[in-house]
């Protein structure tokens, strides 16, 4: 064997080397080829899962910002005396469902700025709910006597329109000519109180919805100010960038505007009540 070995030309030995160090080449290529190929592999599916991820938390959270932005635009409907009370919340009620699903997805940082928001915003209701109800009851009352001029109203064109007729035909009846007046006269004045009673009292209701009015916009200013933090938090979570100092400024900014705007609505609509209430006659 040792013989056979020794026959083997040298240059064989060179080629079987070479061989030898190009598969283990090969091996290692393919090696690391493959490892890089499974890395690779990770990366893009881990780069899918996040983009599934970040999908979901985008259609999540866009509406959830609408029932959010809802949320604070209901409550100038309380000042609208005209709704009925489950209309007044109807538009937030339809949309707040979404909410919910905001704490499957959201980090701990969003969900804490969402129930800080949901909480004051819950019990800004409640409290304007218990004040419309309270002011509500001057619009009814207003309502019942408007109701009572109609009918008074009525009674008297009706009386009118007996004394005319009386007349047309020459009657001469003193007794049936004096309950006719009377009942006129009775008509015509209870008329003329029922529309200063209603005077008085629709100057009281425009006056608290005023002030209530103003009170539903300082709550809206006041939930208005939790929402940078959660659009903050929201932001963050999708990796977009924003600068924090710039949009709290731009926010305080617009609100001072917005308070601005309904002080000088109130100071004027005060004014014509005043100019309103004044007596022709001094």
């Amino acid at each position: 064997m040792i013989e056979i070995i020794k026959a083997i030309p040298a240059t064989f030995w060179g080629v079987l080397a070479g061989s030898f160090f190009s598969t283990l080449g090969v091996m290692l290529t393919n090696r690391s080829s493959d490892k890089r190929l499974l890395n690779q592999f990770e990366y893009d599916r881990e780069l899918k899962a996040k983009e599934r991820e970040l999908s979901l938390k985008k259609d999540v959270y866009l509406a959830a910002a609408e029932a959010v932005s809802q949320g604070i635009t209901v409550i100038g409907n309380f000042a609208n005396f005209e709704m009925h009370d489950e209309a007044v919340v109807k538009p937030y009620s339809e949309k707040s469902s979404v909410i919910a699903k905001v704490h499957v997805i959201g980090s701990f940082e969003t969900i804490k700025a969402l129930n800080n928001f949901t909480n004051e915003l819950s019990a800004i209701y409640f409290k304007l709910f218990t004040d419309r109800a309270r002011i509500f009851k001057d619009k009814v009352e207003r309502d019942l006597v408007l109701r009572d001029i109609e009918l008074y109203a009525r009674q008297r064109d009706g009386t009118l329109e007996l004394m005319k007729q009386f007349n047309l035909e020459g009657a001469k009846d003193p007794q049936k000519w004096g309950v006719l007046q009377k009942n006129y006269q009775f008509e015509a004045d209870s008329v003329q109180q029922s529309v200063v009673q209603h005077g008085k009292l629709s100057k009281q209701f425009s006056q608290n919805q005023l002030i209530f009015m103003k009170q539903c916009v300082e709550y809206s200013q006041k939930v208005s100010a939790l929402i940078p933090p959660l659009l903050l938090a929201v932001r963050k979570e999708l990796d977009l960038p924003l600068d924090e100092k710039a949009y709290q400024e731009a926010v305080n900014a617009g609100i001072s505007r917005q308070i601005d705007a309904v002080d000088q609505f109130v100071k004027e609509c005060v004014d014509v009540f005043e100019l309103s209430s004044v007596d022709p006659a001094k």
